[in-house]
C-alpha cells in the first residue's frame, strides 16, 4: 500500500498474484468463447499469456484510482502495480506483448523519462489521454492517464496509510488481509460534482448530496482463506460521520 497515495479515490489490492492470474487463466480456457481467444492471440500474435506473465508476476499487485484535475475529457485515471520476480524477464515479455500490438498497427509506444524511470507510453493527441507502462524496483506499473503514471513513480507522495479516512476505515477490517477494496466515497462524489454544469450542481446538492455526504468511505478486508474449508472470509465496513 505504499505505492498507493493518500489522495486516491479508492484501491483493490493483493497477495498471491500468480495464483490469481492462474485460476484467471484456467477458466478462461474452459469457457469456448474466451479459450478460442487466448488460442487466437497465439496463433495470430504469438502471445502465450500463460508463458509470459505466470513465471515473473508474482506477490503483492494493487489497482488504484486517481482523480485528475482540469481534464475536460477524463476527469479519472488508474495505474496498477504488480510485484515481478526478475525484472529483466519482464521487461522482456512487456516488450514482447506491446510489440506485437504495434506490429498490428493499432498502437506507437515512445520512450519517456517520468520521475526518473524509463516508461513506454502511448499518446492519443486528440482526447489528451496516455497509455504506458514500465518497471521500478521490483514492480511493474501500468498507468492510464500521464497524472497517473507520474504518480506510480513519485517517491514524494504521501501514501494512502498516511491518509486519516484510510486510517479510520483500516483499524475495522482484520489485521492480517490478503488484500483491501477500499472506495473513498467523499472523494468521488466531489470529483463527479466538480465536473458538473451550474444547474447540474444545484440540482446534485438538493436531491443527492444529501444522502452521500453521511458516508465517508468504505472498506472490505479479506482474511487468509482455510484451503482445506475452500472459504474466504471478509469484513465490510462503511465510515459513516455522525456530523
Amino acid at each position: 500500500m505504499e505505492r498507493v497515495p493518500a489522495d486516491a479515490l479508492g484501491f483493490v489490492s493483493g497477495q498471491n498474484r500468480e495464483g490469481a492470474w492462474r485460476n484467471t487463466y484456467d477458466n478462461l480456457k474452459d469457457v469456448p468463447e474466451s479459450g478460442q481467444m487466448v488460442l487466437d492471440m497465439y496463433d495470430e500474435l504469438g502471445i502465450d499469456l500463460n508463458e509470459q506473465t505466470l513465471d515473473w508476476m508474482v506477490g503483492e499487485f494493487a489497482l488504484v484510482f486517481v482523480g485528475i484535475e482540469g481534464h475536460e475529457f477524463m476527469p479519472l485515471g488508474a495505474f496498477a502495480t504488480f510485484e515481478v520476480s526478475d525484472v529483466g524477464r519482464g521487461q522482456a515479455a512487456m516488450d514482447e506483448l506491446m510489440g506485437a500490438f504495434v506490429a498490428l498497427g493499432e498502437v506507437q509506444f515512445e520512450s519517456r523519462d517520468i520521475h526518473g524511470v524509463k516508461m513506454q507510453v502511448f499518446e492519443d493527441p486528440y482526447q489528451d489521454m496516455a497509455l504506458g507502462y514500465g518497471f521500478t524496483d521490483d514492480r511493474l506499473v501500468i498507468g492510464f492517464m500521464e497524472e497517473a503514471l507520474r504518480d506510480t513513480v513519485d517517491r514524494e507522495l504521501d501514501p494512502i496509510t498516511q491518509d486519516s479516512t484510510f486510517q479510520s476505515v483500516r483499524e475495522h477490517l482484520p489485521a492480517e488481509t490478503m488484500g483491501y477494496l477500499y472506495v473513498n466515497v467523499e472523494r468521488i462524489w466531489q470529483l463527479i460534482r466538480d465536473n458538473m454544469l451550474g444547474d447540474e450542481k444545484q440540482s446534485f446538492d438538493e436531491d443527492v448530496r444529501p444522502y452521500l455526504e453521511p458516508v465517508k468511505a468504505l472498506g472490505v478486508g479479506g482474511a487468509a482463506a482455510d484451503v482445506e474449508e475452500g472459504v474466504g472470509k471478509s469484513t465490510l465496513f462503511f465510515y459513516i460521520s455522525k456530523e
